[in-house]
């Protein structure tokens, strides 16, 4: 089935033949000497041990991260993307697309059918690409379609009026099926988008409808930019180059030739395609494009690289069958900065068992691998990457890992532009959290084709990624289980902290509901923010009064010193203090910590929302409680904190009762507590820095 818009056809996967394993299994062809035998380039990714064991290595700081578009249970693959701006994040998937302000918070989701729909009514687009043009500060948006009966294929493209992707978009449908003005029956999948400051750059997969879906050659489209700024959405004029040629045997076509996101001005656009000739690759295309506006010339050179072969498939928690298809060896983007030319892929390990990522860093001048580097471990497989460097040219990548102890989830890993060639240990951005075989009954257990990664305009130290993973299953259905998607944004640079704070007034009074028995201790203590320096409160005494369900309230007086925040990994300094009640308060301990449980919601609770008072969208947004039961054993409140923001958490004893939180908003300057069973926030005085 092709495939639909959400919620009028049966779910899909995409029937075309995709060239997963080398076109010539036997090494028939010229073969380029590689710079070393497979496996020469290994690092191991020591945030595993051999049993999956996690340990704890140096990476770059997570910064924000929060849920994408969901799997509705309609598409497979997916095909997640990704674009930030200078206020926005926006995420593509099949199907649809989302708009996001850099907090997390959703303000528009699409259906891609009905936006297209004044071009191409009735479509269906997929295989969706988005890239923020930093050189015009516009979004370009491409998807493709087709139809097989008319033997038609199109190419959509979507550019915004100015950098609010809220704001006027001009669409435009392209013939797909066409060679320059000539047609003909070649439909083109799997488009990849690049950009310079002079066009935009669209290559293409070209199989023949007519002909069983055979593949035929790699189309690049050159879309000149400036007609697509004016505002007007007139008409567009491209020039089209086909039927590349590997340039070490042009008998053989190249495979997923992919365009760079090109930073700066160098007067070339650069793509990058693997070697798809041999079972054993050992080379890379490097392809300049010069004159894009003129009369375009490309040329190529052969980059040769340690030897690689085809990742297998992925093996997961649970197992399943079949396993997680990995996509292949082909590169999935490229990103040309400051003279280099990086791009990322998966291979296997020397025994072929393993999957693993694989980044290469070409220097433009020279035209040869000055960093290749293949990252993994045993007994786990690493697929999907996107590779982008910082605007230090540290290096950032997002992936899906999964392994015999691990469901599939999504991961980072980098390195600063100082260190030697290799990766640091991975980070976890988002847990797999179930088992995951889906097929739609086609036999293939798609994942990928792609993640989204990018780095932000307005703060360029800052990498921003969309990564899928495992989602929890619906249901026991063959069809009932759930990929989903994940922000994160990273950045190599110490994270923004606030610092030290005066609360005005620095000794008071505030309420919370009974919670815990007499003999429990309440302690308050700061939440970490990972990498700063102490964080100083001028906080002297407190009086915490307790709500008793009967209306009475009950002094406990907290006398601490102030409290520090722990650096990062070194554990948080804490202030405690033995609660003591009135001889007779009516009721019972017991029955005092029973009435206040029952007070609690079986649900998670959130705390604030943007329009709470003393909380703009900049401020502390997002904290939520994440498991809430009666008497439970631990609670932790979460959330994405905006820089200057800190909060504090006040627990009873070994129940773990959260009854409320501190909250510091240095954006707003204001020190609140937070009632967790309620929501309610009070404020409670001014706080300004010190120190």
């Amino acid at each position: 089935l092709r495939p639909e818009a959400l919620g009028q056809q049966p779910p899909f996967e995409r029937p075309i033949p995709r060239l997963e394993k080398a076109v010539h299994p036997d090494p028939k062809y010229p073969v380029v000497p590689p710079t070393g035998p497979v496996g020469s380039n290994f690092v191991e990714d020591t945030a595993v041990k051999d049993e999956g064991t996690p340990v704890t290595e140096t990476l770059p700081n997570l910064i924000t991260d929060f849920a994408g578009i969901p799997d509705l249970g309609l598409v497979i693959p997916p095909d997640p993307h990704m674009a930030v701006g200078p206020n926005h994040v926006m995420g593509v998937v099949n199907q649809q697309f989302a708009i996001y302000d850099k907090s997390g918070n959703l303000l528009k989701l699409i259906n891609a059918a009905d936006w297209f729909a004044n071009v191409h009514p009735g479509g269906s687009p997929f295989d969706p690409q988005i890239v923020y043009d930093h050189h015009s500060g516009r979004w370009i948006m491409i998807w493709v379609d087709f139809n097989i009966s008319t033997q038609e294929a199109w190419l959509l493209l979507s550019v915004s009026d100015d950098s609010n992707p809220l704001g006027i978009w001009c669409n435009w449908r392209l013939p797909g099926n066409q060679n320059g003005s000539t047609p003909n029956t070649l439909f083109n999948d799997y488009p990849k988008l690049g950009v310079d400051a002079d066009a935009v750059y669209v290559t293409a997969n070209m199989f023949d409808m007519a002909a069983g879906f055979a593949y035929r050659y790699v189309q690049l489209r050159i879309i000149p930019k400036a007609q697509l700024l004016t505002g007007s959405c007139g008409p567009v004029t491209w020039t089209d180059l086909w039927d590349l040629r590997n340039p070490s045997d042009l008998s053989q076509p190249t495979f997923t030739t992919v365009p760079a996101v090109t930073f700066g001005m160098p007067g070339v656009e650069y793509l990058v395609d693997v070697d798809f000739i041999h079972a054993t690759g050992t080379f890379m295309n490097l392809w300049e494009l010069t004159d894009p506006l003129g009369t375009p010339a490309l040329t190529a050179t052969t980059v040769p690289v340690a030897a690689f072969t085809d990742p297998p498939d992925a093996q997961q928690l649970g197992g399943g069958t079949p396993p997680i298809d990995v996509g292949g060896r082909r590169n999935r983007n490229v990103v040309f900065k400051d003279g280099w030319v990086w791009t990322a892929h998966s291979i296997a390990d020397p025994t072929g068992q393993f999957a693993r990522l694989r980044y290469v860093r070409i220097d433009a001048t020279t035209r040869t691998a000055v960093e290749d580097v293949a990252f993994g471990a045993d007994n786990f497989w690493y697929y999907y990457p996107a590779v982008q460097p910082d605007g230090a040219n540290n290096l950032v990548i997002a992936f899906t890992r999964s392994g015999f102890t691990e469901y599939a989830g999504a991961r980072y890993t980098g390195r600063l532009d100082s260190d030697p060639p290799g990766l640091s240990p991975s980070g976890l951005l988002k847990a797999g959290e179930d088992n995951y075989v889906k097929t739609f009954g086609t036999g293939r257990n798609r994942w990928g084709d792609y993640m989204g990664i990018a780095l932000d305009p307005a703060d360029n130290s800052k990498v921003w990624m969309l990564v899928e993973y495992a989602e929890t299953a619906v249901g026991p259905g063959p069809n009932d289980d759930r990929w989903g998607t994940w922000f994160g944004c990273v950045t190599f640079g110490p994270p923004t902290c606030p610092p030290d704070i005066a609360v005005s007034p620095a000794s008071f009074t505030f309420t919370v509901p009974v919670g815990g028995t007499a003999g429990d201790v309440l302690t308050i203590s700061n939440v970490a923010a990972p990498g700063c320096d102490p964080l100083v409160w001028n906080i002297t005494d407190q009086q915490v009064m307790l709500e008793m369900p009967d209306g009475r309230r009950l002094p406990v007086t907290v006398q601490p010193s102030p409290i520090r925040e722990g650096q990062a990994g070194s554990g948080v300094s804490e202030n405690r203090l033995r609660k003591s009640y009135p001889p007779s308060p009516g009721l019972p301990p017991e029955e005092l910590r029973n009435r206040h449980a029952r007070r609690r919601s079986a649900t998670p609770v959130p705390l604030l929302n943007p329009t709470d008072s003393g909380f703009g969208p900049e401020g502390l947004n997002g904290v939520m409680m994440e498991t809430v039961l009666n008497n439970p054993q631990n609670l932790i409140a979460h959330g994405t904190l905006p820089p200057g923001s800190h909060y504090a958490g006040a627990e009873f004893g070994n129940t773990g009762d959260f009854s409320f939180m501190y909250a510091l908003d240095y954006n707003n300057n204001l020190l609140v507590t937070l009632d967790v069973a309620t929501g309610t926030v009070t404020t409670i005085g001014p706080a300004t820095p010190f120190g």
